[in-house]
Formats: C-alpha cells, sequence, structure tokens
C-alpha cells in the first residue's frame, strides 16, 4: 500500500509516521520503532503532498510516477538484508527522495523545504537558500546585498575553489554568475541535486545552469532540471529521446557525457518552450526508423503547448516540429556522426 510513502489520507501523531501503526507491514514496523525513519516518512508524506500538482496548476505532476516507482524500489531493496540492515536503507531511500521533493517545493514553501534539506542535506541547504532569494528577491540592491551574504558565508566555509572561483559580487550580478556557482557548488556539495524548475520558470536565465560545462567526464556530474518530475507529463517526448538515444549509441570517448548533458539541456528547453533558444539551434530530420516516434512526440508536444501555454494550435504545431527537431540535432549530431 502507499501509506508510508506519503498516500494515507490520516496523519499519525508527531511522533510516528504518516501511516497507522496498528497493523504494519514488515518494513512499517521498522519505521514505526524508528523515531528517525518516522519523522523522514512524516517528512516524505508532507512533501509529496505539496508537490503532486504541476506548476501551471493545470493536473498532476509527474512526482505520481516517481513516488510509485520509488515505493517499489524501497520495498524491494530493504526487505532484503543481505547488502545491509533494513533501516539504513530505509533511511537512505527516504534521503533520496527527501532531496528531490524538498527541490521541487523549494518556492512553493520554502520554510519546510529548506528544514528538511537542512536535516538531510546540511551542505546544499545553504546554496537552496541562496537559490530561493535570488530567484524572489526583486529590488537588485536588496537581492545582491542578501544573496552575497549568503555566498560570502557558504565560500568561507568551503575548501573548494571552483566554488571560490567568482566572487560574491559576480555571483549576484547576473544569471550566468549564479549559475556557474550554483554548478560549482552543487557538485562540491558531494550530493548532486537538480535546479527546481520552478526556478527556471521565475527566471529563465538560470537555464544557464544546465548543459555540459567541462568537455569531459565532470559533465556527468553537473545538475540537471526536475522539470520531467514538476511539468505535465509528455511521455511521448522521453520516449522519442530514448529510442534516439538508443540510435546513436555511446559516442567515443568522454565527450558522451558532454553530449548527453546538453541534450537533456535541450529537453528541459523543449519543456519549458524556450523557442529563443532552439531558434539558434540546428534542427535535424528524423531517421525514417524515427518517423513513427516522431510523429506521436510532435502531436503529444503540439498538444502539451496548446494545454501548457495557450498557444494557438497552428503556433503550437510549428513549434513542436521545430522543437523535436532541435532535440533530435542535440543527441543524433552531438557525436558529430
Amino acid at each position: 500500500m502507499f501509506l508510508s510513502a506519503g498516500f494515507g489520507q490520516a496523519k499519525a501523531a508527531e511522533t510516528g509516521p504518516s501511516f497507522s501503526c496498528a497493523h504494519p507491514s514488515a518494513l512499517e514496523a521498522i519505521i514505526c520503532r524508528d523515531a528517525g525513519l518516522s519523522q523522514q516518512d512524516r517528512d516524505l508524506a508532507r512533501l509529496y503532498a505539496r508537490s503532486k500538482i504541476d506548476l501551471f496548476n493545470t493536473g498532476p505532476s509527474g512526482q505520481g510516477a516517481l513516488q510509485k516507482t520509488w515505493l517499489a524500489n524501497r520495498n524491494r531493496d530493504c526487505i532484503d538484508t543481505r547488502y545491509g540492515p533494513s533501516d539504513t536503507c530505509l533511511s537512505n531511500a527516504y534521503r533520496v527522495r527527501l532531496g528531490e521533493l524538498a527541490v521541487a517545493t523549494l518556492f512553493r514553501d520554502p520554510d519546510d523545504a529548506l528544514t528538511v534539506l537542512k536535516r538531510e542535506y546540511p551542505k546544499l541547504a545553504p546554496l537552496y537558500g541562496a537559490l530561493y532569494h535570488y530567484v524572489t528577491i526583486r529590488d537588485d540592491a536588496r537581492r545582491r546585498q542578501v544573496v552575497g551574504a549568503l555566498v560570502e558565508g557558504a565560500q568561507a566555509r568551503s575548501d573548494d575553489e571552483n566554488v571560490k572561483s567568482l566572487t560574491p559580487e559576480e555571483v549576484v550580478a547576473s544569471d550566468k554568475g549564479f549559475s556557474a556557482y550554483f554548478v560549482a557548488a552543487d557538485m562540491a556539495a558531494g550530493d548532486i541535486m537538480p535546479m527546481p524548475c520552478d526556478a527556471l520558470l521565475r527566471r529563465p536565465g538560470l537555464i544557464e545552469a544546465l548543459g555540459a560545462y567541462y568537455g569531459g567526464m565532470l559533465d556527468s556530474m553537473v545538475p540537471d532540471s526536475d522539470c520531467d518530475a514538476m511539468l505535465p507529463p509528455v511521455p511521448e517526448l522521453e520516449t522519442f529521446a530514448d529510442h534516439a538515444w538508443q540510435d546513436v549509441g555511446d559516442c567515443d570517448g568522454t565527450i558522451r557525457f558532454s553530449v548527453f548533458r546538453d541534450s537533456q539541456k535541450m529537453l528541459t528547453v523543449v519543456r519549458l518552450h524556450r523557442d529563443d533558444i532552439w531558434k539558434d539551434s540546428l534542427s535535424e530530420d528524423l531517421p525514417p526508423g524515427r518517423a513513427a516516434t516522431g510523429a506521436l512526440a510532435v502531436k503529444a508536444l503540439t498538444d502539451y503547448y496548446i494545454r501548457t501555454y495557450r498557444l494557438a494550435p497552428e503556433v503550437a504545431a510549428a513549434d513542436a516540429q521545430t522543437a523535436i527537431g532541435a532535440l533530435s540535432a542535440s543527441i543524433y549530431n552531438g557525436c558529430g556522426e
């Protein structure tokens, strides 16, 4: 059942988990007996409930499918004690999912999201606090003052040269500067967490935080966005991208990490309808074997643009065709073939 993953209708006392401990399963019994796991379960239930609606409030986000997958994996992995105690497995599983949900809900309830991040990811919580203030403070002077002080404090506590490569003034001076700082600080913390899609909607210039930075293996650690989880789902788009990567296979050498990161950025660009970015990109005709999945992706994306961005049908159709061409080019041409 889904109760212990935040699907419960009734909430237990604040000392227990989010579900009833009257008749628990084997794993639920472990959670019921452990105050720390109970706290994690309550946090997860609360954050998940806040993340279930997409960022445009038009319907379900992609978090429902992710939650079901997480729960199935948790139950499968943590009941098997051959690789370690179940309570440790549960705590680790909750920690990963709590990080995802705290980032996803940062702009919906910043106090709660940052409290959870401080508890589960203390090294990353200051970065997301700085991000929240950078995005939400409209007065330039006030933003420079508040965010600059947060960045200065974080840099003083860090021994990573990349984190310190920009001055606080350079970090807060532009979206490009803050994006570079976000990537460096995120990677330095050791737990790679995404750029919230909500931040990209509110501050479009932060798209600079996505994509390849290093031209090699380090690009595998550059953060992605969570737009796939927080925008209305377009499964046909994911299917098209997955099939395209199957066609291409691995690039030779470490450049494959950069190509993949750039294609993931283009996926986010397509989801966000950033025609200002894809209009400057190459477009690629689909291989004959992918015409069918490409047509399905174009149709689904057209409907998505009409519903989500309120575009006229003819504009949505033209934009969807161009967007799929740009996504195709980012994948098929990325390895220089």
